[in-house]
């Protein structure tokens, strides 16, 4: 039997494999995610503690209009083209949904307007919210 796409034969072929990644530890699973919130109160379990934020870790892209002086060079750089020019005002718009944390658009800019910050990126339904918008 010969197959003409060779996804289809590549398909076919890991339907017979084991997976390619590990499994959730499902046995090591609790039976109720706020029972054990409570008993971790109670001092009968214990969570394991969070892992620390590296040094320089790229989070979250803060914006400060104050110091920009609308060069457009992060713009120009942005992969991803989560910086929008705003002519009249001379200032840049950055949308958080689009932008990668790449950190280019901060290597470029010579006032420091743009920079990341240790911030966990906000999150909303509406991808045009003011939440995401930095203006």
């Amino acid at each position: 039997m010969t197959f003409r796409f060779p996804l289809v034969k590549d398909l076919l072929a890991r339907l017979f494999k084991r997976p390619l990644t590990n499994p959730f530890p499902a046995a090591h699973l609790p039976p109720s995610v706020s029972g054990l919130l409570d008993e971790v109160a109670a001092g009968r379990a214990s969570l394991n503690p969070p892992v620390a934020v590296p040094e320089g870790a790229r989070f979250c892209l803060g914006y400060d209009p104050a110091l920009c002086i609308g060069c457009q060079l992060c713009t120009k750089v942005c992969p991803a083209h989560a910086i929008e020019f705003l002519k009249e005002k001379r200032k840049v718009r950055v949308y958080l949904g689009q932008c990668v944390s790449c950190g280019q658009c901060v290597d470029v800019c010579a006032k420091k307007a743009l920079a990341m910050n240790g911030n966990f990126l906000k999150s909303d339904t509406d991808r045009f919210s003011d939440a995401l918008v930095l203006e």
